[in-house]
């Protein structure tokens, strides 16, 4: 469990020190940065990047998001989750409910899709705002890089970053942003200090300044930087010889650790010494802690001792109690402490993971745990907490510490196995399957005893999670064989939760992106087989399977067999637990219900799931479920409703196109269509298509492309559409898509027919009966273009035709009224009688109908 009080500390900016000065001209440029989208802000380390940054704020009052990383900030997932928290803190309520079910999704796009929530978020903050990042030097992870620089792209107006680095920052955009005058960089010289400011720095922190001569001298051998001056100060008022000092002091001082050494620390009593070798490892102390570590009960009296030499102790509260070492300082002790004693190293580490542990600061704990060579403690650690973290999805936090385990230890078979599992969902397929040999072949080795069987009903869980990743069926059935019969029930396996964002469980990699067959709906129904025969019906797993299936069986158009799958997961009451199975069980269901015209019962179905979903945690998976219900307004001819539904929940031409969104963006398509803002439709289309074809995300790019089929048509660019579809049914063919084409009605018809008859397709007897298929389908639903006349069977009044107009211009039925003064249910009553003397059933036969009789000219 993470500690409150150790996260406060890293969003919280620096303390303000009674000794510092002020430096207007430096304040005034930080203060210019508020002007750029990005401010980088580099130096080396003790230049006093972070104590500035940290006074503009003061100083200025400024709003700001503040963030101190570590080498531990190097997990993309854990780096975002701190800069939601520090956000959360102070500026942006509830922020940690609405994005963190986002960020723990483990695709790529999950990533992208987040900081397009993340910046959606930032555009309702009301004034200008600065998001600092202290000591960015320790992150090196690319898909951090990566994923901030796509922030800075796409930053609002009113929102600045500051980044603070001991060296120039990794990004590739650098270059661009200089370009377009969004990056204002503050370099080390800039940040020199002046000998003025250096007199009112001895006068500060000694009580009397030096003479101008040694200010001189001072100023030019450190070349203004704080840190050497700061040191020097201190060696100053520990020695009695100042003309010395000066006739010694010379640039070499700038190797930090042998300056320290040799003027400052051989100068500290033992005491001071020793608390400072025990307490150097710890990232942020108190006097609670360091008593503990260190078996003293004056630990506060050094602080406070340290702090009156100010020997590089900054306060990390308002409230005094929080200090960490200056990262400087903090090293040369370290490595004062290694060089001295590797045992008292050891030991040190040790302690420390002890007394984090007893804490419950797990984290810490681990870390302290793996320096000290305690494997043994790490991996009970990690065993013991590791659903927290798959939870969060900080994976690469757990890939690290397996790396920690030199290769001669020998984790816990079960350690291993979530270790293989780990690297089979990161896409590390080889690795993941190296260490499941190792891992089967040292369960072989245990015999036929209780524990093996264990332990291989644990390698089962595994490979059954890893089957759907990595497509391998036949060896799952050879393996199934030879399963054990015991199937631990409180397996994190049996539990994962593989659906942390998406609509519908194909979508997800669990779903194999749409890659849904027959022959994986075999291996589901054996999967589930076995586990019911194991007691695992309750577990995610199973569930997630029988969902799966159940979408499956609609897509082939097997309804039957999708309604039986439903059912069974409705008995399994803890399917109202998880939303990742209740949102697609509940949308499955209401596709049935559309699929018969039962508008209110699917209605009634949403509206239910909302309910269950109140909480603002759900917020995401209520944008889904109100993205279907202006799919429903869109049945309905509703239009203005649906545009109102998207618009609330920020689906709008105006936002980005995120893959996670592509259920609402394709529904705000839909509606772009039914207004004949049709170029702005095929933008929206590509754009999902692209992401979609990225991620292999076949259900969804097949959508896409079927849609754009169905705009280009309604655009009158028929050869186009028909050549659109042909794409969309080449990609799914071998899946035996079905109601993805069906379900989309007559227009699909027709361009099913102009397909059948091209060269292309009878050359290709497989697609020509995949065709076939597809329109046999349509026409036992009645889903055909009407019958071709050249009359009207009754001539329509000069009312009808009024309304028929104002439909073909795309309004709504309460548009309609309000612009001829009509009630909107004599409105319906008009629309009824367009529709029967037309001879259609629905809005869109109504326009095709009235082109074809050319009864008005296209406007």
């Amino acid at each position: 469990m993470e500690s409150s009080i150790l996260l406060k500390t890293k969003v919280s900016k620096p303390m303000i020190r009674t000794y510092t000065i002020d430096r207007p001209e430096w304040i005034h440029r930080v203060e210019q940065g508020m002007n750029f989208r990005v401010n980088m802000v580099y130096a080396p380390a003790g230049s006093g990047k972070s104590t500035l940054l940290g006074q503009w704020l003061y100083e200025k009052k400024q709003p700001y998001a503040w963030l101190s990383l570590d080498e531990r900030d190097n997990d993309q997932r854990r780096f975002w989750r701190y800069v939601i928290y520090s956000l959360s803190c102070y500026r942006i309520p509830d922020l940690e409910e609405r994005l963190l079910p986002l960020l723990s999704s483990s695709s790529i796009s999950g990533m992208t899709s987040f900081i397009d929530m993340f910046i959606y978020e930032l555009e309702k903050v009301e004034q200008p705002l600065a998001i600092i990042l202290d000591d960015y030097h320790f992150i090196r992870s690319p898909d951090i890089h990566n994923s901030l620089s796509y922030l800075i792209d796409y930053l609002p107006r009113h929102v600045h970053l500051y980044i603070s680095s001991r060296h120039a920052l990794p990004f590739v955009h650098i270059g661009k942003w200089l370009v377009r005058q969004q990056l204002n960089i503050i370099a080390a010289g800039e940040m020199a200090f002046s000998e003025e400011e250096v007199s009112l720095f001895c006068k500060q922190t000694m009580g009397y300044s030096l003479p101008s001569e040694m200010i001189h001298m001072l100023v030019e051998q450190t070349e203004g930087w704080i840190a050497g001056i700061q040191l020097a100060l201190i060696s100053i008022q520990q020695g009695d010889d100042q003309h010395r000092f000066f006739l010694d002091f010379n640039g070499k001082h700038r190797n930090i650790a042998d300056y320290l050494f040799q003027e400052v620390w051989s100068r500290l009593d033992e005491e001071l010494q020793s608390f400072l070798l025990q307490t150097s490892i710890l990232k942020r102390i108190n006097a609670e802690l360091c008593d503990q570590l260190t078996g003293l009960s004056d630990s506060q009296d050094k602080l406070h001792r340290l702090q009156r030499l100010t020997l590089f102790l900054i306060p990390l509260d308002e409230e005094g109690e929080w200090y960490r070492y200056h990262h400087l300082f903090a090293e040369f002790v370290q490595n004062v402490l290694r060089q001295s004693s590797e045992s008292l190293w050891i030991e040190g580490h040790q302690k420390a993971s002890q007394l984090y542990k007893d804490r419950h600061w797990i984290e810490e704990a681990i870390d302290h745990s793996l320096i000290a060579h305690n494997y043994e403690q790490a991996s009970q650690l990690i065993d013991e907490h590791i659903e927290e973290w798959l939870g969060k999805g900080e994976l690469d936090t757990l890939l690290h510490w397996f790396t920690l385990f030199p290769d001669d230890y020998e984790c816990t078979i079960k350690l291993c196995l979530i270790h293989a599992f780990i690297l089979s969902i990161t896409d590390r397929f080889e690795e993941s399957a190296q260490l499941l040999k190792a891992c089967e072949q040292r369960i072989q080795e245990l015999g036929l005893t209780g524990s093996a069987s264990k332990h291989l009903g644990i390698l089962f869980l595994v490979k059954t999670n890893m089957i759907f990743v990595s497509r391998n069926f036949d060896e799952w059935f050879s393996f199934m064989h030879h399963a054990g019969r015991e199937l631990p029930q409180e397996s994190v396996f049996f539990n994962f939760n593989y659906n942390k964002s998406e609509p519908f469980v194909r979508n997800t990699a669990f779903g194999l992106k749409g890659l849904l067959n027959q022959q994986t709906a075999n291996v589901g129904k054996e999967m589930v087989h076995f586990l019911t025969q194991h007691h695992g019906e309750q577990s995610l797993l199973c569930q997630y399977i029988m969902q799966a299936i159940a979408e499956g069986a609609y897509e082939r158009n097997d309804l039957t067999t999708c309604m039986h799958w439903l059912q069974v997961v409705s008995k399994q009451e803890s399917y109202r637990m998880v939303p990742g199975i209740l949102v697609p069980f509940r949308l499955t269901t209401i596709k049935l219900k559309l699929k018969e015209k039962q508008y209110i019962t699917a209605r009634t179905i949403l509206e239910n799931t909302l309910q269950l979903l109140e909480e603002s945690a759900h917020h995401n998976w209520r944008k889904h479920l109100y993205a279907f219900s202006a799919w429903i307004d869109l049945y309905e001819g509703n239009i203005e409703q649906a545009v109102n539904t998207l618009d609330s929940i920020a689906i709008t031409p105006q936002h980005r196109v995120s893959l996670d969104q592509a259920l609402a963006f394709t529904v705000l398509a839909r509606v772009l269509m039914v207004k004949k803002e049709y170029n702005t439709a095929l933008e929206i289309l590509s754009s999902i298509r692209f992401l979609a074809e990225n991620e292999h995300a076949i259900h969804i790019e097949c959508t896409s492309i079927v849609l754009q089929s169905i705009c280009t048509y309604r655009k009158g660019q028929t050869d186009t559409a028909v050549l659109l579809l042909q794409q969309a049914i080449e990609l799914v063919l071998p899946f035996d898509y079905i109601r993805t084409f069906v379900d989309e009605g007559d227009i699909v018809y027709i361009l099913l027919q102009k397909l059948s008859h091209t060269r292309s397709v009878a050359n290709h007897p497989t697609m020509l009966d995949y065709i076939t298929k597809l329109l046999r389908v349509l026409e036992a639903e009645g889903k055909v273009p009407f019958p071709t006349t050249t009359h009207l069977i009754e001539a329509l009044t000069p009312k009808e035709l009024a309304v028929l107009k104002l439909i073909h211009q795309g309004h709504s039925n309460q548009q309609i009224a309000d612009q001829l003064g009509l009630t909107i249910g004599t409105i319906k009553v008009y629309i009824n009688r367009i529709y029967n003397k037309l001879e259609v059933t629905s809005r869109v036969q109504a326009l095709l109908k009235s082109q074809e009789l050319e009864l008005f000219s296209e406007s």
